[in-house]
């Protein structure tokens, strides 16, 4: 996937979401990721000020 746009521009792929004010979430935790498709997986919380990747099929499988 190519994420230049022109001569000095470019396009950022990622989606960004930020946590911050989520009192319940705590080191040791799990997000819940719904798919558009419509699974659902946990991957853990990631650490204070910092970036995840979460990729499909990654994550634990929830019910």
């Amino acid at each position: 996937m190519a994420t230049d746009g022109s001569y000095a521009s470019a396009r950022d792929p990622r989606l960004l979401f930020g946590l911050g004010g989520c009192g319940d979430l705590e080191a040791g935790g799990e997000l819940e990721v719904r798919w558009p498709w419509g699974g659902r997986e946990g991957f853990p919380v990631p650490p204070p000020g910092r970036y995840a990747t979460l990729q499909q099929g990654d994550g634990t499988p929830l019910p």
